[in-house]
């Protein structure tokens, strides 16, 4: 990213006072973590508490006793901490759900998409992104756990359209960020999946053209064409082709 500016629909934006210019800053930082914590381990020599444990298989005790386990209905796959994880560090489960996702060239790729179809067509790259938002050392660089100026991205719930939900998929990521009606919502640096419906937005934008934005436009059922701006972390990214915006 090149110059970067963050905006609310009304003008409002990070840059009013410190503690809004801190939020902003995190969020541009862990961006760039997962593929820096990539980029490093395919170096080598990473000692064990610094790696990453992938399992097909339930890597910590179920949460309640429904036998479901934790890929139950609806689950792609979910990340333990190494108090949870039976491995004692940090794992990512795949679920059977995963597998029957496909990658994102597959499924954005023609002219009837819309961006109601980020909530729909979910993609490897999309499930992975979100749970690696979830580490923390690889949320937080060198940090083995949580910091005041880096908390852990967690999957958030809020009221949206009158009801506590998790904030899940492109529709609720748009919702979560202007959340509240005079200031950017600074809780978004701190959910995982308006990272990951960020990044792929915005390959979505780069791949079919268009730019990206209106929470009506994600609404499941819409099947509007893209129109300016993808704002699924409250700012705009001016750094894309052609003076395009993405958001951040």
């Amino acid at each position: 990213m090149n110059e970067v500016r963050a905006v609310s629909p009304n003008g409002w934006n990070f840059e009013g006072d410190d503690a809004h210019k801190a939020v902003y800053k995190r969020i541009v930082r862990n961006l760039g973590y997962p593929y820096s914590f990539i980029a490093n381990g395919m170096k080598g020599g990473k000692a064990a508490p610094k790696q990453l444990f992938y399992s097909c298989k339930d890597s910590r005790p179920p949460f309640d006793n429904s036998g479901l386990g934790n890929c139950r209905t609806g689950v792609g796959a979910y990340t333990s901490t190494p108090n949870e994880a039976l491995e004692d560090m940090w794992t990512i489960t795949f679920c059977d759900l995963f597998f029957k996702q496909d990658y994102a060239e597959n499924l954005y790729n023609g002219d009837n998409i819309v961006p109601a179809d980020l909530n729909t067509l979910l993609t490897f790259e999309l499930t992975i992104i979100h749970e690696f938002f979830h580490v923390d050392y690889m949320g937080f660089s060198n940090f083995a756990r949580p910091q005041p100026d880096a908390p852990h991205i967690d999957d958030l719930k809020a009221v949206i359209n009158g009801k506590e939900q998790k904030v899940y998929g492109a529709a609720l990521a748009n919702a979560f960020a202007f959340l509240n009606k005079n200031a950017v919502n600074l809780d978004t640096s701190r959910n995982a999946d308006n990272y990951a419906q960020y990044v792929l937005s915005r390959w979505v934008a780069k791949r079919l053209g268009g730019e990206w934005n209106k929470y009506e436009l994600y609404a499941p059922n819409a099947r509007q064409p893209p129109q300016k701006e993808s704002l699924l972390l409250g700012s705009v990214d001016n750094s894309t082709a052609g003076g395009n915006s993405t958001a951040i």
